[in-house]
């Protein structure tokens, strides 16, 4: 990239942070530490042992893409094509410019179906953090997303939820390697205790062996 076009992404992100609420969402020094005290607590697998592919869902700016690629990690990102469901048009757009001023290898598609035609069989971690409830956004009810940024304001919706879910984990699991891992730190809905059963239930139906559970919202999937 040439300095002018490396000038140009960097005032486009300078307007966007104009706005108070997304200059401290993607406060990148915050995010940072928090990314790195996320990986100690549930992905320490990444300081532990040389591992292949990295792919982040929803990963927003990119700081754990870089990570991974600082592991010396394949990394790769896999974000929204539009807004709806997510963090809405600023946040989005503003990520996007975050990738290409980085030069970080991010799909951007609404459907997660394709990740398996990508990476089948090629990963060895798969994380989201707080970004399950955009993925299957359609899963849930009460006002999008992209309106409010509270997942806490929405409800899983049963039927939809649990079909939606089986989907995903049956696409992560055709994506991971043996002995590959899923993340999953959700933001949470007004119904986590159905989450948590519903997602305990699926893990061993979608092809992982074991899960480990941190609260109702933060689980692990060992292939």
């Amino acid at each position: 990239m040439n300095e002018e076009s490396r000038a140009q992404i960097l005032d486009s992100m300078d307007e966007l942070l104009e706005d108070d609420w997304l200059r401290k969402k993607t406060n990148r020094n915050r995010r940072v530490t928090e990314l790195n005290a996320y990986v100690a607590k549930y992905l320490p697998e990444l300081e532990d042992r040389k591992l292949g592919g990295f792919l982040d869902i929803g990963p927003g700016p990119g700081e754990l893409i870089e990570l991974a690629m600082s592991k010396q990690m394949d990394a790769y990102g896999w974000d929204a094509e539009t807004p709806e469901g997510g963090m809405g048009d600023a946040y989005l757009e503003f990520s996007r410019l975050s990738h290409k001023l980085r030069d970080l290898d991010v799909t951007y598609c609404n459907d997660f179906s394709p990740i398996e035609v990508r990476f089948r069989n090629a990963l060895s971690v798969i994380n989201l953090r707080g970004s399950i409830e955009q993925v299957l956004s359609s899963c849930l009810n009460g006002e999008p997303h992209d309106k409010h940024q509270n997942c806490n304001l929405m409800t899983w919706d049963m039927k939809r939820g649990r079909d939606g879910l089986k989907k995903f984990l049956k696409c992560m699991r055709a994506s991971l390697l043996d002995n590959g891992i899923l993340m999953i730190a959700g933001n949470g809905a007004k119904n986590t205790d159905w989450y948590d059963r519903t997602i305990s239930a699926l893990y061993s139906e979608c092809g992982f062996t074991r899960m480990k559970r941190f609260d109702n919202r933060t689980h692990k999937f060992y292939v």
